[in-house]
């Protein structure tokens, strides 16, 4: 895990991690500090890392129930005050056409939530496999494209 911290930033990146162990550095994280914005990216792990399940349907299922979790978690406004502004990111395009097919189930779910509770999605679409260094990970030009794309999307 990296972490960084400042009055006006604080970033978690939690490399290789799933949703779950996400959800629960997040639940403990906005008990003690509530950010103006709040911005999560996550969820590629879960669909990549099918040797962690037994089936694709039990990868769906645990992915599913993980963005529910999430969910949970950003909702209870009577537990601790919510972030202003909620922006969740769809999980970006790989070179493997089987993770973009679960990919896109779930970002429909990611995208439903956000209509539900009226918080920001980030679609990424202009992230292509032009922008990867391997299978799944951003090169320079792809990082640059993200950040904008967060940038972006924090100021509206």
């Amino acid at each position: 895990m990296v972490g960084f911290s400042n009055p006006m930033t604080r970033v978690i990146a939690l490399g290789g991690a799933t949703i779950n162990k996400m959800c629960s550095l997040l639940e403990g994280s906005l008990k003690h500090h509530t950010p103006f914005v709040l911005f999560l990216h996550g969820g590629i792990n879960n669909m990549s890392k099918a040797f962690l399940h037994a089936n694709e349907f039990d990868q769906m299922t645990v992915a599913m129930t993980e963005l529910r979790a999430v969910e949970y978690v950003l909702s209870r406004q009577d537990v601790w005050f919510i972030p202003k502004r909620v922006i969740l990111s769809k999980i970006l395009i790989t070179d493997d056409m089987v993770i973009n097919a679960r990919s896109a189930i779930f970002n429909e779910a990611l995208h439903a939530m956000c209509i539900r509770h009226k918080w920001l999605c980030l679609d990424n679409g202009n992230i292509t496999r032009a922008h990867l260094r391997d299978n799944v990970h951003l090169n320079d030009a792809g990082q640059r494209v993200f950040v904008q794309n967060i940038f972006t999307m924090s100021r509206r």
